[in-house]
């Protein structure tokens, strides 16, 4: 049996891995993160069949607030930072925080309701969706790499207050238009 050059190996093999992950994909429901995904799919023709959107409440702070919140990731509190590199980390994430917290603060329900209707018509497999808290219960985020990302940009995790009515309320909006979507599931309290 004679064998493949390694470059068609690994390519067939990063394919079926592609394939197989991209059957259920995950997303942080943040703009940055829905935007990316509809940037992604748009590339790609995915096989994906089942999604699960987490969804976070992340507090609105200042400064202060931030530095002393109990959902803060990293010590930022004013008595632990100290040293000037520890005080530029911090202020760098309250700026990283300050802008995730604006940028999410200029969401619309039009502008969300069309980015969710943008990600279902590019998945025309896709039969269920599962809507999440992104946090189990309080500091223990769910494995997600785009959680984990943000939360060592901002250093603080979301919050369990919040709910996903909204969001839900948005899906129920438009699932109409996906007969094929048979399955909606809300893993939520």
């Amino acid at each position: 049996m004679e064998r493949m050059p390694y470059e068609i190996i690994h390519d067939h093999f990063n394919h079926a891995c592609l394939s197989e992950a991209s059957r259920h994909l995950c997303v942080l429901n943040t703009l940055s993160a829905l935007s990316g995904l509809t940037h992604h799919i748009k590339q790609t023709t995915p096989l994906t069949r089942a999604l699960t959107v987490y969804h976070g409440e992340w507090p609105k702070c200042d400064y202060k607030e931030w530095q002393l919140h109990p959902l803060q990731v990293y010590e930022a509190h004013p008595f632990v930072s100290q040293s000037p590199s520890k005080k530029e980390n911090a202020l760098q994430a309250f700026r990283h925080y300050r802008h995730f917290v604006a940028v999410e603060g200029s969401r619309s329900r039009h502008g969300d309701i069309r980015r969710l209707n943008q990600i279902l018509s590019s998945l025309p497999q896709l039969e269920q969706i599962t809507i999440s808290h992104a946090c189990s219960h309080a500091r223990k985020p769910k494995k997600n790499a785009q959680l984990t990302r943000l939360c060592q940009q901002i250093w603080l995790f979301p919050g369990r207050r919040g709910s996903v009515d909204r969001l839900v309320g948005d899906f129920l909006t438009i699932l109409p238009n996906y007969a094929r979507i048979q399955d909606l599931k809300i893993e939520a309290n």
